[in-house]
């Protein structure tokens, strides 16, 4: 948590040298990145686990034509990461069995909607609005020993969020902060320790993974999305600008929920591109 407030305060500090911004009316970005991730979870994963994440992810933002302070947008993340095991018999649950293989896949996608704040300086652009997003979370856990086990689980969240974002040109580079929170949380996770049965049928599935069986505030799932980028001017003509893109991305999350406890804490690195028009 100390983390997110340093980040935020030293990300509305920076703006004390920018400079003016133009306008912006539509953008395309895409960038992909590696990264590192640690998770823990009181049901497969006690001990905690480092992993590498892979990730990708676009984004869409576009200026309102009639209303020149409003902007809207969309975008698509998606993330793989394989959890290093060194040592499995220290995460075993019985000593026969221990824990083998664990993979997290993560698509998440959503709408934004947000508002230009008048600011007197003109160095400075602040937006603050609110969105709805869809987040999968796929988890694909193996034990073995004696006998041999797949643990697949689909965790599925929909959530209305808050959105901030700022930009600021520093010489021609332009910096750029977003922080995405989700407020509330509906969807389908885990009941007590309730994956998948082995081999499920889709019967099952339909039934245990796509019925929403939660409905939680922040203070039960907190998971903070928050990235830092700088775009760097290539070429540009009358119609489109691009620019080089590298961004960091940090994401935290933090579920105390049905007598389950799981933590994550993820930092990832992302090179891309942006067309401005």
């Amino acid at each position: 948590m100390k983390r997110i407030i340093f980040i935020i305060i030293l990300f509305y500090c920076l703006n004390l040298s920018a400079q003016p911004i133009d306008s912006l009316h539509i953008s395309h970005n895409f960038s992909i990145g590696v990264g590192y991730m640690q998770m823990m979870s009181s049901g497969w994963l006690p001990f905690g686990l480092p992993a590498v994440n892979l990730s990708t992810d676009y984004q869409y933002f576009k200026m309102d034509r009639k209303h020149n302070n409003n902007y809207w947008g969309y975008w698509l993340k998606s993330q793989f990461a394989f959890l290093q095991i060194d040592v499995p018999n220290k995460f075993s649950i019985y000593q026969k069995y221990y824990l083998s293989k664990y993979y997290r896949t993560e698509i998440k996608t959503g709408g934004v909607w947000l508002r230009k704040i008048p600011i007197k300086s003109d160095k400075f652009r602040l937006f603050i609005g609110a969105g709805v997003s869809l987040n999968t979370e796929f988890n694909f856990t193996r034990y073995h020993g004696a006998l041999y086990y797949n643990f697949p689980d689909l965790n599925w969240f929909l959530s209305p969020d808050l959105h901030i974002r700022a930009e600021y040109n520093f010489k021609k580079i332009i910096l750029k902060g977003e922080i995405l929170l989700p407020i509330v949380q509906i969807g389908n996770y885990l009941d007590k320790y309730g994956y998948l049965p082995v081999n499920p049928d889709v019967c099952s599935i339909l039934k245990y993974k796509f019925t929403p069986n939660t409905f939680v505030f922040l203070n039960k799932i907190f998971q903070p999305n928050i990235t830092i980028s700088a775009k760097i001017p290539l070429n540009e003509n009358n119609q489109k600008q691009w620019f080089f893109l590298i961004k960091y991305a940090f994401e935290s999350l933090d579920v105390n929920l049905k007598n389950f406890t799981e933590k994550k804490e993820q930092h990832d690195l992302r090179i891309g591109f942006i067309c401005e028009m």
